[in-house]
């Protein structure tokens, strides 16, 4: 009977020890629940916070977009005044400065992407020139060829053939000298 008293005696102890850490894994268990559930929050928050943060960048690069298409055509505009200032200093008549506005207008319009713009102004530069066709379409080119040169750049003709706005141009040009000879 001691024997089973003292299987018992340990049972128990046992069976204490057991409850013990069971209470101790059950404390550990709601603490690692806690900070999980703090985790949680946590990461919900900087979720919340990086949308925020990247609705804010997208604002900022469209703002830098605006600016910078702003800084651009102030730019532009810069430029083509400093270039009828310095056309209008030049000793030639002013349906030669008219030209000459038109042809930089051209090359402003094309270096732009604005293509329709650039057949306008070539156009309208054919009734102040006194250049045959064939002179005028070359010395656009090379107008053109410098205007680039000063900003850096390269003129790339065959990019220009590319455009049917402009073949059609061209076309309508040997038209126009066409009818204009058979009169």
């Amino acid at each position: 009977m001691e024997d089973v008293k003292e299987e018992l005696e340990q049972s128990d102890a046992q069976f204490y020890q057991l409850l013990m850490e069971l209470e101790q894994s059950h404390a550990q268990l709601s603490q690692m629940q806690t900070e999980f559930e703090e985790s949680e929050l946590l990461r919900k928050q900087m979720q919340v916070e990086l949308e925020q943060m990247k609705s804010h960048l997208e604002h900022t690069q469209r703002e830098l977009a605006q600016t910078k298409s702003a800084l651009h055509q102030t730019q532009g505009e810069l430029d083509r005044y400093r270039y009828r200032e310095a056309i209008a200093s030049q000793n030639i008549s002013q349906r030669e400065k008219e030209y000459k506005h038109l042809v930089w207008d051209a090359w402003y319009a094309y270096r732009n992407g604005d293509i329709n713009q650039m057949v306008n102004c070539l156009q309208k530069s054919l009734k102040f020139t006194s250049l045959s066709r064939t002179k005028t379409v070359s010395n656009w080119v090379k107008s053109w060829s410098e205007f680039s040169s000063e900003k850096g750049e390269r003129f790339k003709f065959r990019h220009l053939n590319s455009y049917q706005e402009w073949q059609q141009l061209l076309r309508r040009m040997t038209v126009v000298k066409s009818s204009s000879v058979k009169k």
